[in-house]
């Protein structure tokens, strides 16, 4: 297996430009102990005598002997933060969004990564299904908290029967628990399969855990037209019946625990055309980045940052879920001044039931804003990756079909607000 981290940039004034080192050279270990990634490297960097082992481009093995600030570190970039590859998941869930996408993407695309070091690093959700004795001991020892885990059902048969894995999930989260591992949860809800009194009983089993189990988010299933094992889609009394109960169990946590610990994705309040829950609701938002609260979010930033604006024309295009989500900022906007125009983008890529505007493309995009556009247009940069859309077309694409300048901004009401002001 490979170890050590290959240098992809030295910056000026670092440790590491003092010690000689160049992009291609490779960080092999440090005290002996091979690095497996970016973990591994901070970790082990963390004191005021170390041994570096390098490995130059040519080839040249050189151990460093340094003498730092407890916290300081060579100061360099890696090529990637996982120096021996990603971990692949090993399940097959009837609803994984990667195989109903369509060929001839990016390949990054179709990396199924179920990976405990990125749950760690950028909160993507694991399934604990690929974790070892050693992988627990691990992140005891590096307190690799928190961490996010799809957990779906907690009945075995249930969680089985929906990802083809046989494990018990609860004997996972209790180790993790165990370890001082912080948990935030996940259920993607599945009409007719882990919904009702599976979920009851879901939330119910990992709320007991709490606070090891931080937070439990539910969130519709997401499909596309390209899904091949006819999963019924979240459609409105589904999603009515989910919010019922997690609004049980929140009502319930708050008035026990403090906090609601459960709480629902945006999307289920849009299937639902039920009003999205207060802010305070919310508490730190612990599971916004999966789409719970990110609504509520946006419209209080938007409130909070926006003043007079000029008696202009302006257009912002976003997905069909957050053009009805969000509508109370996009009031407060034409309030404060700007002729506004707000155009819900359908998902032709995808299908019509992917409704968030971070999965929408540069056709999609293309079809919608073929008509007359009064004043600059704003899109959320959630639906770029490097510069370029799912389907693999670049802003520069777009532009040109569209014969006008698109203007990009973070999907969070401050900076919506603050590109408002730059562009009226």
């Amino acid at each position: 297996m490979q170890t050590g981290g290959t240098i992809s940039a030295v910056p000026n004034g670092s440790l590491g430009e003092a010690m000689g080192l160049s992009p291609g050279d490779v960080v092999v270990s440090i005290d002996g102990q091979p690095l497996r990634d970016i973990i591994d490297y901070r970790f082990l960097m963390a004191g005021e005598e170390v041994k570096v082992q390098v490995r130059k481009v040519t080839g040249e093995e050189i151990i460093y002997q340094l003498e730092k600030d407890y916290s300081e570190d060579l100061g360099v970039e890696f090529t990637d933060v996982l120096f021996d590859g990603v971990r692949l998941c090993r399940n097959s869930c009837d609803f994984c969004f990667l195989q109903q996408m369509p060929p001839g993407l990016r390949p990054s695309l179709y990396v199924k990564d179920d990976d405990y070091r990125l749950s760690f690093l950028y909160g993507n959700f694991i399934t604990l299904s690929n974790l070892q004795d050693e992988d627990y001991c691990r992140i005891k020892e590096q307190g690799l908290s928190p961490l996010y885990v799809s957990v779906h059902a907690t009945r075995r048969d249930i969680r089985k029967r929906l990802m083809k894995c046989d494990m018990d999930v609860m004997e996972g989260i209790r180790r993790l628990v165990d370890a001082g591992v912080e948990v935030h949860a996940q259920v993607v809800l599945v009409p007719g399969v882990n919904d009702r009194e599976v979920l009851e009983q879901t939330i119910k089993d990992l709320t007991a855990y709490y606070p090891g189990v931080r937070s439990i988010g539910v969130v519709p299933v997401g499909l596309t037209k390209y899904q091949k094992r006819h999963i019924a889609p979240c459609d409105g009394n589904a999603a009515s019946d989910a919010l019922s109960c997690v609004e049980a169990f929140a009502e319930s946590c708050r008035a026990s625990l403090g906090e609601p610990v459960v709480y629902p994705a945006d999307e289920l309040f849009w299937l639902a055309g039920r009003p999205l829950w207060p802010e305070e609701y919310y508490c730190s938002y612990p599971q916004i980045e999966n789409g719970v609260g990110m609504a509520r979010q946006f419209i209080s930033e938007v409130k909070e940052h926006l003043s007079s604006l000029p008696h202009r024309d302006v257009t912002i295009a976003t997905g069909v879920a957050a053009a009805s989500l969000i509508t109370p900022a996009f009031s407060a906007i034409r309030n404060a001044g700007a002729r506004l125009t707000v155009i819900a983008v359908e998902n032709r890529f995808f299908g019509p039931q992917v409704t968030v505007s971070g999965l929408l493309t540069s056709s999609d995009l293309a079809q919608a804003l073929k008509r007359p556009l009064k004043g600059p247009v704003l899109i959320p940069s959630s639906m770029l990756n490097n510069g370029r859309f799912l389907d693999g077309k670049t802003v520069e694409w777009l532009e040109r079909v569209l014969h006008r300048e698109m203007v990009f901004t973070p999907p969070n009401g401050e900076s919506l607000v603050s590109t408002l002001k730059e562009v009226l």
